[in-house]
């Protein structure tokens, strides 16, 4: 058990990402499950009497906290108002501002998520990166930047390149 404290504790302080951010909690939480795997596994095996991770308390772990950037109202109309050689990426980036779902999330959203009913939209969708359910009502501003709609299981922007890097703005 102190060597599974010293290890999240060094995790904590000492790892860095490649980008030399600290380890998020949920980076840290899942190496030290996967210690518990090997653990319990070499339990089944007879190669060890005790999983001690099974006795660490994962709420000791901490991660960085992270301040959410955000346009402000001048800036997004300072957005909408400046030209851009692709239409459809400028689109899809207006709408992802009003809407906050991340760029691979505006990739792999198809009109299947995008719910009308009672006169409201909103967007319904399994966040790619979280696995978490997301319900995101949808105000005018955003269902201005929403192309026509096509059919249930189409994408809703479909010429959305893999990487951001690839489009010429």
């Amino acid at each position: 058990l102190d060597f599974v404290k010293a290890l999240a504790d060094n995790m904590m302080k000492n790892e860095r990402t490649a980008t030399g951010e600290p380890l998020a909690k949920a980076t840290i939480v899942n190496n030290i499950a996967g210690l518990s795997s090997v653990m319990s596994y070499g339990m089944r095996k007879g190669m060890v009497r005790e999983n001690p991770v099974e006795l660490f308390d994962y709420n000791t772990i901490q991660g960085p906290v992270h301040k959410r950037n955000y346009l402000i109202a001048d800036e997004i109309k300072k957005l909408t108002d400046t030209p851009c050689s692709d239409e459809g990426f400028r689109q899809v980036s207006l709408f992802g501002c009003f809407v906050g779902l991340r760029y691979g999330d505006l990739r792999t959203l198809r009109w299947r998520d995008i719910i009308v009913e009672g006169g409201e939209t909103r967007i319904e969708k399994m966040m790619s990166k979280t696995r978490h359910m997301v319900y995101i009502p949808l105000n005018r501003s955003a269902l201005t930047f929403l192309p026509e709609r096509g059919d249930f299981n189409q994408l809703v922007f479909p010429e959305l390149p893999a990487g951001v890097s690839s489009v010429d703005i």
